[in-house]
């Protein structure tokens, strides 16, 4: 018996909860949004912003250490 098996994906947290927070829309929908499963203006938007914000947390983390 052969399952496929979806790998879990990490989404950085602190974005899609400032997201949440922005459009009002549950963390679920955000994901969904973020993973191409949802259509439209505002997943697309949310799919953009989130692909931003997470380049720049991930570049902010690494001039920290960098600095270090």
């Amino acid at each position: 018996m052969n399952k496929t098996r979806k790998n879990k994906h990490n989404y950085n947290d602190a974005v899609i909860e400032e997201l949440r927070r922005k459009y009002g829309f549950h963390k679920n929908y955000i994901i969904m949004s973020v993973r191409g499963d949802r259509v439209g203006t505002f997943p697309t938007k949310i799919k953009d912003e989130y692909h931003q914000l997470d380049r720049a947390s991930k570049a902010a983390i690494q001039k920290k250490i960098s600095e270090l």
